[in-house]
């Protein structure tokens, strides 16, 4: 039989015992992290989005004192390096810098072998960058009112280019379409370089692409900025106006990244990592490079990113349905 007494001494040893394990405990579980990490960038060296990635890669290591390494896994319009991330293991060591293409590959591909609103633990946001309509300077419009008047007046022959079918920019025009009530032929090319050369030699009629690609275009005359597709004017041309205050103020397109996890990641990783990248994303040294590349910081909870990235795949999928765009 176990007296009073007795149970008052058993309790009071067991709380020893525990507070005598807990440092053994805790000491045998590392804090996170305390090895590399490997940041996964679906595309090959050299783009902007493996600048993106080095350049976010590099703070990172120093926030969080262990190496970022940068690894390429280009192919398949960005499916190989995702569903590489999205079967690695789940411990806070591998993660995705998710390009636009993350957010469009659920409605536009049959192929990809992940689930990116189920096999992905999102940490933030980290940048977003506004896509920019030029048209060359021959068409007979210096804002999106001329440019509508002239589209409905030379519909047939109005054309545009993209680098890709199904890239950002094409479901961003298409998007456009819808809003502006005009008709334009799609001119598909495989990427943004030959696009833009056309453009310019008056080969094609209007394009819509990241602003890095023009700003030299621009101030060269060479192409005519009509408007951004963000919801605010960009900083490096501020005199361009939006395309909502132009007059559709429903309409916003804007090329997103983030940094996801594979699913079942460790809290205590996602937090650490939203903290890191929170706080590297506001110092002024990261905002400069940002803006040097036509990048905007972006950030918040991963409950919020969540939010985000499932608004914006439910959005881009209506656009592929109305369009009825297809991969061949």
């Amino acid at each position: 039989m176990v007296t009073n007494q007795g149970l008052k001494w058993l309790s009071g040893a067991s709380i020893a015992s525990v507070l005598l394990a807990s440092p053994l405990a805790f000491a045998d579980t590392p804090t996170y992290p305390d090895k590399p990490i490997t940041l996964v960038v679906p595309y090959a060296p050299g783009g902007g989005t493996d600048v993106l990635a080095r350049v976010l890669g590099e703070a990172l290591s120093e926030d969080l004192q262990q190496p970022v390494i940068v690894e390429n896994k280009p192919g398949g319009g960005t499916t190989i390096g995702t569903s590489y991330v999205a079967r690695s293991k789940a411990d806070g060591y591998t993660l995705l810098l998710a390009p636009p293409a993350y957010l469009i590959n659920p409605s536009l591909r049959s192929d990809i072998s992940y689930d990116t609103l189920k096999d992905f633990d999102p940490i933030t946001s980290i940048a977003i960058t506004p896509l920019i309509m030029v048209v060359n300077p021959a068409i007979e419009a210096n804002d999106l009112k001329g440019f509508i008047d002239y589209a409905q007046k030379n519909g047939e022959t109005l054309n545009y280019g993209t680098p890709g079918v199904g890239s950002s920019p094409h479901l961003a025009a298409e998007l456009l379409k819808t809003t502006l009530g005009i008709d334009m032929v799609h001119i598909p090319y495989k990427g943004s370089a030959q696009a833009t050369t056309d453009l310019v030699r008056g080969e094609i009629s209007m394009s819509i692409d990241v602003m890095m690609l023009y700003l030299e275009h621009i101030e060269a005359g060479n192409v005519k900025p009509l408007a951004v597709t963000t919801s605010e004017r960009a900083s490096l041309l501020p005199d361009v106006p939006t395309v909502a205050e132009s007059g559709y103020p429903e309409f916003e397109a804007v090329a997103w990244y983030g940094i996801v996890a594979p699913a079942g990641t460790p809290s205590q990783a996602v937090e650490r990592l939203n903290d890191a990248l929170i706080n590297v994303l506001q110092k002024g040294e990261i905002k400069e490079k940002y803006k040097d590349l036509a990048f905007t910081p972006s950030y918040e909870s991963p409950t919020k990113a969540q939010d985000r990235i499932e608004q914006e795949v439910s959005k881009w999928g209506k656009v592929v349905k109305k369009a009825d765009i297809h991969l061949d």
